[in-house]
């Protein structure tokens, strides 16, 4: 329309992390637990153009994959803290054999087995 452009993006990304604490001296897995993460992002741009000259402007937000990084790290962060650091009796432990059953649960709905 008269050299206006205006346009969007959307992007979706997704990260598992399969988690093992491993004792060192034994080489027993002591802990295994998987992360998962899904990040979105979208952004918007306007430009105009006429014979010869030209403008744009545009904003994207920070990338999905960098979202979705940050947020395994942190999950594993508190995931670990509260196992390693608290105890497998403490309260954050209920916390997160929910996460970990809501998890397992998507997973299975994702796929048909015959």
């Amino acid at each position: 329309m008269g050299g206006l452009r205006i346009g969007g993006k959307k992007d979706k990304a997704y990260l598992a992390v399969d988690l093992k604490v491993i004792d060192t001296e034994t080489a027993e897995i002591v802990d295994a637990f998987t992360i998962e993460a899904t990040s979105k992002s979208k952004g918007i741009k306007v430009g105009y153009s006429s014979g010869w000259f030209g403008a744009g402007l545009g904003k994207y937000e920070k990338t999905p994959v960098g979202k979705a990084i940050r947020a395994c790290i942190v999950y594993m962060s508190e995931y670990l803290s509260c196992t390693l650091v608290e105890g497998k009796d403490a309260p954050c432990y209920d916390k997160w054999q929910k996460y970990a059953k809501k998890r397992r649960a998507k997973t299975k709905s994702a796929i048909d087995l015959e």
